[in-house]
């Protein structure tokens, strides 16, 4: 499942999808954890354990810039946290992997803070 996104090169949405991937983009929904729930049903039905790889530049620009490649229509940090706590709940996470955080690129720290929340979140299982 690919949350947030929002993106993406010529063909290479109908690509994902046509791997079988289900996509809640960041600009279908304003509240993500809202669309990972429904996107749930779904991945929880076909596996019994999920990979969640973390973006940090899925945050909205305006909330901070995770790196040179930030785009609006993102999630803020609590946002982020939440849906990632409705995976959580609704999936077995066997592994995580946090990327696209650039802290030059961030100077005031909140992407940086945001980001251990997810991580914290992940490792404590809520």
């Amino acid at each position: 499942m690919l949350l947030g996104a929002r993106d993406f090169d010529p063909g290479e949405l109908q690509a994902i999808q046509n791997c079988g991937i289900a996509v809640v983009a960041g600009s279908e929904h304003h509240d993500l954890a809202e669309g990972a729930v429904s996107a749930l049903v779904e991945v929880a039905a076909r596996t019994g354990e999920v990979h969640l790889h973390l973006d940090a530049d899925a945050h909205d620009a305006a909330f901070g810039l995770a790196n040179e490649w930030a785009e609006p229509h993102g999630v803020d940090g609590r946002g982020y946290l939440a849906a990632v706590e409705r995976v959580l709940h609704a999936c077995t996470v066997g592994s995580v992997s946090l990327a696209s955080y650039d802290p030059l690129c961030d100077p005031n720290g909140r992407i940086g803070r945001s980001c251990i929340d997810l991580l914290v979140a992940c490792a404590v299982g809520r």
